[in-house]
């Protein structure tokens, strides 16, 4: 599969990419992931490598409640 060569994030603010399995359980890129996407030459690709957390949701309201910590 293909990404989106159009992604883009202001570096100067804190950032975190998430993704929700099938099984409610959370992955994510977090602010400290994206130090390494910061310290690369600009114009580099990168590959965004999300990290299974111990997070399971269990409503839509979890997610913002587990945002911060992840961030």
């Amino acid at each position: 599969a293909g990404g989106d060569n159009k992604f883009s994030f202001d570096p100067n603010l804190r950032n975190c990419l998430i993704a929700i399995l099938p099984d409610n359980s959370l992955v994510s890129f977090s602010n400290k992931d994206f130090d390494a996407v910061r310290a690369a030459k600009r114009g580099t690709s990168f590959e965004f490598n999300l990290k299974l957390t111990k997070i399971k949701l269990k409503s839509a309201k979890d997610i913002s409640k587990h945002l911060e910590e992840l961030i």
